[in-house]
C-alpha cells in the first residue's frame, strides 16, 4: 500500500511525502535502463531533445538546473563501485547486485521521504553490502524514513525499530534485530521459569493433598477403634 500497488480495503492512508521502493523484482525489468534506476531518464530525455535543438519550455523546465547531472550520476555510480557503466545501459546486461546498486544509488540521489527496501542485499557482494551498510547506518547523511524487509542481520541491527509479522499480528520493538532476538529469549526464558514454578507448585499441591487425604484417613481409622461403639460392639 505505501509503494501503490494496492490499496486499503478501509480507511485511508496518509504518507507524509514521496515513497521510494526497491522491490525484488526489479531485475526482471530487463529493458530499463541504468538511467531508468536513477530516476533521471526524463532529464537526460531532455537534455538530449535541447542539444538536438528543442526550444519546448517543457524541455528545459524538464532539466531546470541539472545541466550537469549526467556526470553527477556517473559520479555517483563511481563511488557505489560502479566504474564505466553508461546511463543508457539496459538491466538486462547488468548483474543483478549491479542493478540493485544502481537502483539504491537512484534512491539516494532522489532524497524521498520514505523508502521501502525489499531483500535489498539478496544479490548484493560484500563491497556493495558495505556500501548499503554504510548508506543507512546512523551517521549517513541519507536520512529518510526506511522500511527494511530482509533476512541480512548485519542490515537489519542498523535500524532503530524491529517489526515482526507473525500468524496475523504485528509486534513492533524499540530496537535493533539482535536487541528484539536477545529480548524473545529472556521472555522465553522467563516463560520457561514460571512454568517449571507452576509445575512444582501444582506437584506440591497434590502431595500436600494426598498426605492431608491420608492423615485424615488415618485419624478416621483411629477415631472407629476407640469410639465407645467400637467397646460395646466387641463386649457383645
Amino acid at each position: 500500500m505505501l509503494a501503490g500497488e494496492l490499496s486499503p480495503t478501509a480507511g485511508h492512508l496518509a504518507i507524509p511525502g514521496s515513497v521510494g521502493y526497491l522491490p525484488q523484482r526489479l531485475t526482471l525489468d530487463t529493458d530499463a535502463t541504468v538511467a531508468d534506476l536513477l530516476g533521471v531518464r526524463a532529464v537526460l530525455d531532455a537534455l538530449a531533445r535541447i542539444e538536438h535543438g528543442s526550444t519546448d519550455p517543457a524541455d528545459f523546465d524538464a532539466v531546470g538546473d541539472d545541466w550537469d547531472i549526467g556526470d553527477r550520476c556517473l559520479a555517483d555510480l563511481a563511488a557505489a563501485g560502479l566504474h564505466g557503466i553508461e546511463l543508457s545501459r539496459r538491466v538486462g546486461t547488468l548483474s543483478g547486485g549491479q542493478t540493485v546498486l544502481a537502483a539504491l544509488v537512484g534512491l539516494r540521489r532522489s532524497r524521498h521521504d520514505v523508502v521501502l527496501l525489499d531483500e535489498p542485499t539478496n544479490n548484493l557482494d560484500r563491497h556493495a553490502r558495505e556500501y548499503l551498510y554504510d548508506a543507512v547506518s546512523a551517521h549517513a547523511s541519507w536520512t529518510p524514513t526506511l522500511i527494511v524487509v530482509s533476512h541480512d542481520i548485519e542490515l537489519l541491527d542498523l535500524m532503530e525499530h524491529t517489526a515482526e509479522l507473525h500468524t496475523g499480528s504485528l509486534t513492533v520493538f524499540g530496537g535493533p534485530y539482535s536487541a528484539y532476538r536477545e529480548h524473545l529469549e529472556h521472555q522465553q526464558a522467563a516463560a520457561e521459569q514460571a512454568l517449571i514454578t507452576a509445575e512444582q507448585a501444582l506437584k506440591t499441591e497434590q502431595r500436600q493433598q494426598v498426605e492431608a487425604q491420608t492423615t485424615l484417613a488415618r485419624r478416621l481409622r483411629y477415631a472407629k477403634k476407640t469410639s465407645p461403639l467400637s467397646d460395646v460392639r466387641r463386649r457383645s
